[in-house]
């Protein structure tokens, strides 16, 4: 370094603040060659980590202590999982050592159970956004989170979890800046009575839901319906949604809706044009909907052009009943529509897309795609 002594010297009057913001620049690596310089660095780099990566490993237990002690500005903690056990134990000493925590990701931590995240909840007041991957801590870790952390705004799970029955009772706290649920999961027990506890904790702050793969009845729908100020809402393999009262209930309720996502193609599910005129007419906001494994006919497609005029973003996806009528209804209704996907509807004829291509020459993009043809895309 040119200047020798006086370029260590004039390091040396470097404030702190001014040396941490170097830092922020530099990646793990060359962060942590800094650290190895002196005494002042290491101080310096490791009260300016704000995000961690820990390997959750057995042995990690034992170093926690210490480890933040140099690390004691971490507000972002990540924990991934390995072929070794990381028992409740360390992860209640984590959040002893972790006040400040905003973000927790735990990822494929198979033996963590309720105790470790009710510590989390109780040490870690500050936390706004939780991610659970592959985890084994049922409704009362849930439910504890949702009880103390009163700043949690984003709340995922994905993997297997338990509804403890006797878990789900009256809470006197409410999580009033929840904004993001989204539950990826193979679940068993009572996500209903859940759904409905987490909606009543939330009051009206929910603005985005994602239910993908696991068990929610019509009765669940009904109780997200309580969610006036949702947005954004994306339901997924959810076997036991059998009849249109669910989604009528939400059409009805959720007027601020703008992206709408149902997957209906179980062999159960009854969800049909009835669901879709109930959006149409309660959910004049939407922008965006996806629909797969629902029949729909021109009469919702009528009331949808005319209702939600910022319609922009349509995806009809596995329908054996939609065919040319309801393409052609879409390009005299649907006249804010710029993107159109058309995935297995079997129905659709050369006849259909020749009337859509003339009434839509230039705004519309069409994505059509059917079982073993490739994609095309055209239009726009």
């Amino acid at each position: 370094m040119p200047g020798g002594d006086d370029a260590h010297a004039n390091l040396d009057l470097l404030p702190d603040e001014c040396l941490a913001y170097i830092f922020d620049f530099l990646g793990s690596l060359d962060r942590g060659n800094c650290s190895l310089v002196c005494r002042r660095w290491l101080l310096v780099e490791g009260q300016n980590q704000h995000h961690l990566n820990l390997r959750a490993e057995s042995d990690l237990l034992p170093v926690i202590p210490s480890l933040f002690i140099r690390f004691d500005a971490v507000t972002q903690l990540t924990l991934k999982g390995t072929d070794h056990r990381f028992v409740d134990d360390a992860l209640v000493l984590l959040s002893l050592h972790c006040h400040n925590l905003t973000s927790l990701k735990i990822d494929k931590c198979h033996d963590l159970i309720d105790a470790g995240m009710m510590a989390v909840a109780v040490n870690c007041k500050r936390l706004k956004k939780l991610s659970c991957h592959s985890c084994k801590f049922s409704s009362k870790g849930i439910n504890a989170v949702l009880d103390h952390c009163s700043s949690l705004q984003v709340m995922s799970l994905s993997g297997q979890y338990n509804v403890d029955p006797a878990a789900s009772a009256a809470v006197p706290v409410r999580s009033s800046n929840l904004r993001s649920l989204e539950i990826l999961a193979d679940c068993t027990g009572d996500w209903d009575n859940l759904l409905t506890d987490i909606v009543e904790r939330t009051s009206t702050g929910l603005v985005e839901v994602r239910l993908m793969y696991f068990r929610i009845s019509d009765v669940g729908l009904a109780a997200i319906s309580n969610c006036s100020n949702l947005e954004r809402l994306r339901l997924v393999g959810n076997s036991n949604c059998t009849d249109n009262a669910g989604i009528v209930s939400i059409a009805n309720n959720c007027k601020l809706l703008s992206k709408l996502c149902i997957h209906g193609s179980n062999n159960n599910n009854k969800i049909d044009d009835e669901s879709l005129i109930a959006i149409a007419k309660g959910c004049p906001n939407l922008e965006e909907l996806a629909l797969f494994g629902i029949n729909l006919t021109c009469l919702s497609l009528r009331l949808l052009g005319a209702n939600c005029q910022n319609l922009n973003y349509l995806v009809l996806r596995g329908s054996d009943k939609i065919g040319d009528a309801e393409i052609s209804c879409i390009a005299t209704t649907c006249i804010a529509l710029r993107f159109l996907f058309i995935i297995d509807c079997p129905a659709v004829t050369n006849r259909g897309m020749e009337v859509l291509s003339a009434a839509c020459p230039n705004r519309l993009r069409i994505f059509l795609a059917f079982k073993g043809c490739t994609t095309f895309r055209f239009g726009g």
